[in-house]
């Protein structure tokens, strides 16, 4: 399922991913990433206005390739850049204002697609009420299984909105060394323990078990972030995999302050 796949560029521009200790990538090993992706058959990007540079050097890079899509957010008053798909990246600031610049872009051809980036059932709801949506980014983890509880990923499908999945591997926590948590995560040690236990039976390891979890959903493309080449290619081959993941709503956590980043403390959020 590799074409599933949606590049996050977030690294790009800042030291973004709790567990990246690299910090910032740096430019021309963005360029070489985003190069690597293209090769290996990735056509779909994540990025943003508050990434810095990363929209800048992914276009750059990208050019004027056919059948590239970028995914771009933005904040209500920033400006629409041309994109393929345009998201609203706090959708608690969408207003019908702001909705009707969303659908203007959309008249213009400015974005092909509009929608947001959403946390839970509540804001999409809202944000229903408000603009017509293409695409709803939302978070979908082995740990995070709200949204497929609540039937949420099945409803959008049934509207015809194109779901993107992000936060698979929880800014990197489901893929760390749990002796080495910081201390806000200490207490969820053995939620996460279960997690590297069930994933012993997958082939692929932690990687190939969170990444086809999530693949295996009512989701139409999957963003991931990598800091180097080797990690992207480690992930393009575990969506590869043809390894069955488990329902395991078992290793589902229902606490807010693990599953959503914003919560954390803000040294490492």
């Amino acid at each position: 399922m590799r074409h599933k796949l949606e590049l996050g560029t977030a690294q790009f521009g800042s030291a973004y991913g709790m567990t990246n200790t690299l910090g910032q990538i740096a430019p021309d090993a963005a360029v070489e990433i985003i190069t690597e992706a293209l090769r290996l058959g990735i056509r779909t990007f994540d990025t943003a206005l508050a990434y810095g540079n990363a929209d800048g050097l992914l276009r750059q890079v990208i050019g004027d390739r056919p059948n590239v899509c970028i995914t771009t957010k933005i904040a209500c008053g920033e400006t629409a850049p041309l994109c393929d798909t345009l998201l609203i990246h706090d959708p608690q600031n969408l207003t019908r204002g702001c909705g009707r610049i969303m659908e203007y872009a959309k008249r213009e051809g400015i974005a092909k697609r509009i929608g947001i980036s959403a946390y839970d059932r509540q804001q999409i709801e809202r944000a229903l009420d408000l603009v017509h949506l293409d695409v709803v980014q939302v978070p979908v983890s082995v740990v995070d299984q709200r949204l497929i509880h609540d039937g949420t990923l099945e409803y959008l499908r049934g509207l015809g909105i194109e779901v993107h999945a992000r936060s698979v591997f929880l800014q990197g926590v489901l893929l760390a060394d749990l002796d080495f948590l910081p201390a806000h995560l200490r207490p969820w040690h053995g939620a996460l323990k279960k997690v590297m236990q069930a994933a012993l039976f997958c082939p692929g390891g932690r990687i190939a078990f969170c990444l086809q979890f999530v693949l295996q959903q009512h989701v139409d493309r999957v963003v991931v972030g990598v800091t180097s080449i080797e990690e992207l290619q480690q992930v393009a081959k575990a969506a590869d995999s043809r390894w069955r993941a488990p329902t395991a709503p078992y290793l589902a956590v229902p606490d807010q302050e693990l599953l959503n980043p914003t919560t954390w403390p803000k040294e490492v959020a």
